[in-house]
């Protein structure tokens, strides 16, 4: 076993206290040499479960890092619930009861956070979508990142959001330069749960260290029913009927 598992895992039974501003328990009784060999085995989805198990796998897991690259990452953050899909693998998050409104979001973000930031090798993604369903959100969910992690790299930057500061992405959590395509969702609630999306995709063309100096931009208007995200039609009324 390699020192610098020893001496993360040395302390273990004296302190049990994870990130996510809540105590996490230690439930493993078994030799590290075995835990060890467990998550060596595990897909990434095996890997999120396992790491909810005990701190003991949550610390395996962050130091043998993923199976495979986690290539594909969307989240959305919201007041009362939030979603991730890590290559196509979603995970739920509800805000958990309390009075204070922001701190109990912010552990529902941390909880969120210690789920797929270890699954990130070198903070390296093709493909990442972030949608912000109002202000707070946005705000707290860079404020808790920021407090855990470098800002990602990513080929691919999509943003959504309904206020303006969706942007902020580009700069608390993303590297501005690594996207070489981006799209931005301007998004506005209308009736029968229908949302107006004023798009803007812009293709990088240029080569650094000024590559946005040279691009191409498209902007069209999109619609699509809230629950439905993934089919965007040029008109309200060809918007799919709700789901029964």
């Amino acid at each position: 076993m390699t020192s610098e598992l020893e001496e993360k895992l040395r302390d273990l039974n004296i302190s049990n206290t994870i990130s996510s501003l809540e105590t996490f328990p230690n439930l493993c009784d078994l030799p590290l040499e075995i835990v060890e060999m467990i998550v060596e085995r595990l897909d990434l989805r095996g890997r999120v479960i396992a790491g909810r198990v005990c701190k003991t796998f949550r610390i395996m897991t962050d130091l043998l890092g993923t199976p495979r690259r986690c290539d594909d990452l969307k989240i959305t953050i919201g007041p009362e619930r939030s979603q991730v899909i890590i290559n196509g693998y979603t995970i739920d998050y509800k805000r958990p009861e309390g009075e204070n409104d922001e701190e109990c979001r912010k552990i529902m973000i941390g909880k969120m956070l210690d789920d797929f930031l270890p699954l990130i090798n070198d903070c390296q993604l093709n493909f990442f979508s972030a949608r912000f369903d109002d202000y707070l959100s946005n705000i707290l969910f860079h404020d808790v990142f920021q407090e855990r992690s470098k800002p990602l790299k990513a080929h691919t930057l999509i943003c959504k959001g309904f206020h303006h500061t969706h942007r902020f992405i580009e700069t608390r959590l993303v590297d501005w330069a690594s996207p070489r395509f981006r799209e931005y969702h301007q998004m506005e609630k209308q009736a029968d749960d229908i949302i107006k999306v004023n798009l803007r995709k812009i293709q990088c063309s240029g080569i650094m260290p000024n590559p946005w100096l040279q691009d191409t931009v498209t902007e069209t208007i999109k619609y699509f029913r809230e629950g439905q995200e993934d089919i965007y039609v040029d008109e309200p009324n060809l918007v799919p009927p709700k789901k029964q």
